[in-house]
C-alpha cells in the first residue's frame, strides 16, 4: 500500500494559546476519524503539521483543516509518496510557554516540549522530516 506525507503551515487564531486544549482535542478527533497519523508543532501562534496515511484519508483531513475556525492562512509546503509511515503515533510539540499551559491536559495524544532533538527521535527518516526539524529548531 502506498502512503503520502503532507506538510502544511498555518497561523493559530488564538496565538496566546488560551484554548490549546481544544486544538489537542480537535487534532485527536480528526486524525482518529481519518485513520491518519500526524505530528503537529505549535510555536508562537504558528502551526506546522505533518499528516501521513492513505492519499484519500490525508486529503480528507487536510480539506477539513482548511475550513477550521482555529487556523488561518493554511499553506501546503510539501506533499509526496512514501513507502512506510515515519510515525507510530500522533503527537503535538509545544513551545515552552504553551507546553506549561497544556502539559496537565489529559490526552490520548503524545504531548512534548518542542525541540529538534525530540522531533528527530519521534520521526523516522522521510522527505518531510527536514521541514519538521527546521520548524522545531527555529520556532518560526
Amino acid at each position: 500500500m502506498q502512503f503520502i506525507q503532507l506538510v502544511y503551515v498555518s497561523a493559530y487564531v488564538n496565538q496566546y494559546g488560551l484554548d490549546l486544549p481544544k486544538l489537542v482535542e480537535k487534532t485527536a478527533l480528526d486524525n482518529d476519524d481519518g485513520g491518519v497519523l500526524g505530528m503537529t508543532l505549535f510555536s508562537n501562534g504558528n502551526i506546522m503539521q505533518l499528516l501521513e496515511g492513505r492519499p484519500r484519508d490525508v486529503d480528507s483531513i487536510f480539506q477539513k483543516l482548511q475550513s477550521h475556525a482555529h487556523q488561518w492562512n493554511v499553506f501546503e509546503m510539501f506533499r509526496g509518496p512514501i513507502e512506510n509511515l515515519s510515525q507510530s503515533e500522533t503527537s503535538i510539540g509545544f513551545d515552552t510557554h504553551s507546553y506549561k499551559l497544556i502539559s496537565k491536559t489529559d490526552s490520548e495524544i503524545a504531548l512534548f516540549k518542542l525541540n529538534a532533538v525530540e522531533v528527530d527521535q519521534r520521526l523516522k527518516e522521510s522527505p518531510a522530516k527536514a521541514f519538521m526539524l527546521q520548524f522545531a529548531a527555529d520556532h518560526w
